[in-house]
């Protein structure tokens, strides 16, 4: 895709550290993403039906995460209170880092990484609680 927009010139040529950058970023995301979907699915000892609050969670992220609307459109306040949390790293910054502005690179993995830990956290005690509360019947 990056090759295809750069050939016909939509947008500016981007450099092979930002490309490099942005990876690197996304793969950090992918693993803060599957912490996450991991923790709406160990809710399943508890739901019997999980599918709705993934979808719920994932509308969520689309809105805050700059996804739907760009964060430029919120109010500054919601914004400023937003950057503690890890929505706008998803999606919004990331694109910036593809697009060769490098002063987001730090938050976003310090964001990301804390938010990570307390999800992990919240998993395992899940996890453990989970397991010990469960019983399965058949054959």
């Amino acid at each position: 895709t990056i090759s295809i927009i750069m050939v016909f010139g939509i947008f500016e040529a981007v450099s092979l550290q930002a490309i490099l950058l942005g990876f690197f970023i996304c793969f950090y995301i992918s693993i803060f993403w599957f912490i996450l979907q991991f923790f709406t699915g160990i809710l399943g000892f508890w739901l019997e039906e999980t599918w709705i609050l993934r979808v719920t969670l994932q509308m969520i992220t689309l809105f805050l995460s700059g996804a739907i609307i760009p964060l430029e459109l919120y109010p500054e306040r919601f914004v400023t209170i937003l950057n503690y949390t890890p929505f706008p790293y998803l999606t919004y910054y990331p694109i910036k880092i593809f697009s060769g502005e490098f002063e987001h690179i730090w938050t976003c993995l310090i964001i990301l990484g804390f938010w990570g830990a307390v999800i992990c956290l919240v998993n395992n005690l899940i996890w453990k609680k989970g397991v010990r509360l469960y019983t399965a019947a058949g054959i």
